[in-house]
């Protein structure tokens, strides 16, 4: 199951889990979806059903991505109360419906770009301070707090995936969002290419097929840890 799975990223796992032959629930807005191929069951009011529906829907799934976001470092930098409102307060309604499954695992897209400390030594580990800079990344820490509570006495049902900056196709346009799509969509329009700061900051990038192909392996390996830093493994400059 795709929890916010009418975005780019879920929309490309959708696409890998149907090419493994998987069966895909995902809750989304109506309006994030067209219609619907047969192996894939659009579900956009889980949260309005009672406990026992919940529980009865969940109890086909193994598997739960949670990837549903409504902000971005740049939107969510410095409003705590929409943070909270769109973001936190959902995520608290699923979690608690998530944890009463005793058979569920749960997958949870964090933030490797925005969680930790710029003072950390690159590449960043998993064990590294973590700083907020927006209210997005401290939302993103909440929630991660929140889970590894949730889950502390069955942390193999638990995985947190803090990915680097995502891109490739089928991602949209954001102003001051994703680098290497708005650097394309300057290109394509013929606009000149605009670097914030000096553009030596170094950044790593993720393409999505490497993405959705590691999420694919995470289904089906044991792993020891809960939290993985998901990259390329290579940072590169904006000038570069």
């Amino acid at each position: 199951m795709l929890i916010g799975g009418g975005g780019f990223i879920g929309r490309a796992l959708t696409q890998q889990f149907l090419n493994s032959d998987n069966f895909v629930i995902t809750w989304c807005t109506a309006r994030d979806v067209s219609k619907p191929r047969d192996n894939i069951h659009i579900v956009n009011d889980l949260l309005e059903r009672s406990a026992h529906e919940q529980d009865t829907l969940l109890m086909e799934v193994d598997v739960v991505f949670y990837l549903a976001s409504n902000t971005t470092p740049s939107t969510g930098a410095t409003d705590l109360a929409h943070e909270i409102e769109i973001n936190l307060l959902p995520f608290s309604r699923y979690l608690t419906a998530l944890i009463r499954q005793p058979d569920l695992r749960l997958i949870y897209l964090s933030s490797g770009g925005s969680i930790y400390d710029p003072a950390n030594p690159l590449p960043a580990t998993e064990s590294a301070a973590l700083c907020a800079q927006s209210c997005y990344a401290s939302g993103k820490i909440a929630m991660e707090t929140f889970l590894t509570n949730a889950y502390r006495h069955r942390p193999t049902d638990l995985m947190i995936l803090r990915p680097s900056n995502i891109y490739g196709p089928g991602q949209p346009y954001k102003i001051s969002f994703g680098f290497i799509r708005s650097a394309l969509q300057c290109i394509r329009e013929g606009r000149e290419i605009i670097l914030w700061g000096d553009g030596k900051a170094v950044r790593d990038y993720l393409f999505i097929d490497d993405f959705t192909t590691f999420c694919h392996l995470a289904l089906s390996l044991e792993w020891p840890d809960t939290i993985y830093n998901i990259g390329s493994g290579k940072g590169s400059s904006l000038i570069e």
